[in-house]
């Protein structure tokens, strides 16, 4: 069964589809609220969990309405452990049971700090529970109640247990809706921190058998970006891309070994140029997408990609950028178009890992794996740092960036 009604809100009305639960409560005094003004707050005052969690923010509450109550007029409230009472806009609370989501507060939200609780004007509302009391230790009851103030308490008025009615083992049906705000700029980034970005890109030749990639990142939408990131992918693998200086530290995406640019945030209106470079072995594909917080209000239009095709080198390597050497050796591959020796070596600065010379018959390609000693391998991850991986054929070499990983 589904019910509907309106509720006005900051001079907005609300359609609210309610949807009738699996369960039903039992209709019974239990199950409503006190009749009359008052401000209920629906507690837990156990132990709590202390693991860390990312940021999000309160966007809305939901309240299941039972059978057997009245409808009325109530107000959100929320408190934190900081001691800080928000409250929202006054809303209609329908009487045909379902489940109702209303606007509620924009605030940092984290379930073990925040405790919510409404006021009402009429009350008898099909909103109350009753848990099963098992008397004795560990009992449920003694974690969870509902606390009655009367009269309704005022505007950033902090409850105080010890002046309330409190119904041991009582809840109310009410529940809180947050979102993930990595941003933290209490903006929901599911449904709310949404921006319009676009892309370009341009690739022009360096010497050296690079390349410089030159990508334009545009907020065409109506909010700024705070947390922008460019996701670049390569084929074939060329370790790691050097970002230009408006990029902050290069991370890595363990799914698909993509690099990400993160960058400072992009006001609504404004466009900022992003540039790195590649080596460039004659065939390559790029691909660049740009998001931020949220859902693209116009997808499509934030990724770019160019595809070259020339000349290659005479010799040319393809590695992952972070190339994994804890328990095994360092693969590549190793491309050359013409027979004879390719010199390979693996360095940090100045210091030499490992180099191994590889025989070509012929122009072709191989797969290699350098093998370094324990000791090695223990030195190398502790250094932390980029290292570089050449290929030299002749006159001819080829240099890519790497960095070593678990």
């Amino acid at each position: 069964m589904v019910a509907y009604s309106t509720s006005l809100v900051g001079g907005t009305r609300f359609l609210l589809a309610a949807v009738v639960p699996a369960f039903a409560l039992a209709q019974d005094s239990e199950t409503l609220t006190p009749t009359g003004p008052a401000t209920l707050y629906s507690d837990w005052h156990g132990g709590q969990t202390d693991e860390g969690l990312p940021p999000a923010v309160l966007t809305a509450f939901t309240v299941t309405v039972g059978p057997g109550g009245q409808a009325g007029r109530v107000r959100l409230r929320v408190h934190d452990r900081e001691g800080t009472v928000r409250e929202g806009a006054a809303v209609t609370l329908p009487v045909e049971p379902g489940t109702y989501t209303f606007p509620a507060p924009h605030i940092a939200y984290d379930y073990r700090d925040v405790t919510l609780g409404l006021d009402q004007e009429t009350g008898g509302h099909a909103i109350a529970a009753q848990l099963t009391c098992e008397p004795g230790e560990g009992d449920i009851c003694d974690d969870q109640s509902v606390d009655v103030y009367r009269p309704v308490l005022g505007d950033g008025v902090m409850p105080d247990r010890r002046l309330a009615e409190v119904q041991r083992g009582r809840k109310l049906t009410i529940d809180a809706v947050s979102e993930p705000d990595s941003d933290e700029d209490l903006v929901g980034d599911t449904t709310e921190d949404r921006t319009n970005l676009r892309t370009t890109m341009r690739v022009e030749p360096l010497g050296g058998h690079r390349l410089r990639a030159i990508v334009s990142i545009s907020n065409a939408g109506p909010r700024t970006a705070d947390r922008p990131r460019l996701a670049l992918r390569a084929y074939p693998s060329l370790g790691l891309a050097q970002w230009g200086q408006s990029c902050l530290p290069t991370t890595r995406n363990s799914e698909d070994m993509s690099q990400t640019c993160l960058l400072d945030p992009l006001p609504a209106g404004t466009t900022r140029d992003v540039t790195f470079v590649l080596s460039d072995p004659g065939r390559l594909e790029i691909g660049v997408d740009v998001e931020a917080e949220g859902p693209d209000l116009a997808a499509g239009d934030e990724y770019a990609f160019e595809e070259r095709h020339h000349v290659r080198p005479p010799v040319t390597l393809e590695v992952v950028p972070w190339p994994s050497i804890s328990r095994r050796p360092l693969y590549l591959t190793v491309r050359s178009r013409r027979a004879g020796t390719v010199r390979l070596r693996l360095a940090t600065g100045r210091r030499t890992w490992v180099s191994r010379d590889v025989r070509f018959a012929r122009g072709g390609s191989r797969r290699i794996a350098l093998h370094l000693s324990d000791a090695q391998r223990k030195r190398l991850l502790s250094t932390r740092a980029d290292s570089t991986l050449t290929a030299r054929s002749g006159a001819a070499t080829f240099s890519v960036t790497v960095h070593p990983s678990y």
